[in-house]
């Protein structure tokens, strides 16, 4: 018996950037952001997978694990040593807030918001009316809302009752006895 097209892997090839600082969970790990690419023996593509030594969330410094695995289960694998994992920013501001005035000038500082990315770096909070007109008698929905340097977004949508000076619409003279 003669057995013909018997295909032999060795290791596969693998090529990724080792100067990742980072990656956003929401995206999660992926072989374009890495720049990650290997082929087998035979110069076709393999696929390229991505570990994570121990658990992780935002905030933590890991080290990624790059493989490139072959069909035969051939692997050939690289790390990438204190990349960042960035998660969504955390908005805080004054909870029991529940009205503004007409006068009131939106900002951070009228709700007593301020947020930090995942590495306790302080960023800017923006508040933008979504919802409604400010005049008094109203409710309106405020957008809180906080972006970090590497796109991860927080938005926080709050509704307020809005209050001003009382004002008299009809005048009726009233006689006194």
């Amino acid at each position: 018996a003669t057995i013909q097209n018997v295909k032999i892997y060795g290791a596969p090839t693998l090529t990724f950037d080792d100067g990742v600082t980072y990656f956003n969970l929401k995206d999660g790990l992926t072989a374009d952001w890495f720049t990650a690419s290997g082929t087998d023996t035979f110069g076709e593509a393999t696929e390229i997978q991505f570990e994570i030594e121990g658990d992780y969330a935002a905030g933590d410094i890991v080290t990624v694990i790059v493989k490139s695995v072959d069909p035969a289960g051939n692997v050939t694998s690289g790390s990438v040593e204190n990349v960042m994992v960035y998660g969504l920013p955390v908005i805080t501001y004054n909870e029991d807030k529940g009205e503004i005035s007409v006068n009131d000038v939106l900002s951070a500082e009228l709700l007593g918001a301020t947020a930090v990315d995942s590495f306790d770096e302080s960023l800017n909070v923006s508040v933008t009316l979504s919802s409604g007109t400010i005049a008094a008698g109203n409710t309106v929905t405020l957008t809180l809302t906080a972006t970090d340097k590497y796109g991860n977004t927080t938005v926080i949508n709050k509704d307020f009752a809005v209050y001003g000076m009382p004002t008299i619409s009809n005048a009726e003279t009233l006689e006194f006895r």
